[in-house]
């Protein structure tokens, strides 16, 4: 749990305004994929917009350390209605389908 909480403290404050203006631009009620979702601190700090746009949220990461941190982040932030999040690579993901798809720093990773 160190690497998440190195994580938050690291990118949280670069990406959280990356979301913020990425969400802003989904319409209401839309069904998103957050690929690379990490511990869900950026998206939990636009908490406000996820629930005003009664968006739906399906994170993916392929942490399980990350995983773990997001999925007890959300819970506490009573927001688990709206956001869900699953330890699994985006070429094995079968959900959807998604109004909206977001990289949020990991497109890069991919091969």
């Amino acid at each position: 749990m160190i690497r998440s909480t190195i994580y938050d403290a690291t990118l949280r404050g670069l990406t959280a305004n990356w979301y913020a203006e990425v969400l802003r631009r989904v319409p209401e009620d839309a069904a998103v994929l957050d690929v690379g979702i990490g511990t869900a601190g950026a998206l939990l700090a636009n908490a406000g917009l996820v629930e005003q746009k009664r968006l739906r949220v399906t994170g993916i990461d392929i942490d399980r350390d990350y995983v773990a941190r997001a999925r007890s982040k959300i819970g506490r932030s009573g927001q688990d209605d709206q956001i869900n999040v699953h330890l699994e690579s985006v070429y094995d993901h079968s959900g959807g389908p998604y109004d909206a798809v977001y990289f949020s720093a990991s497109f890069m990773l991919l091969p």
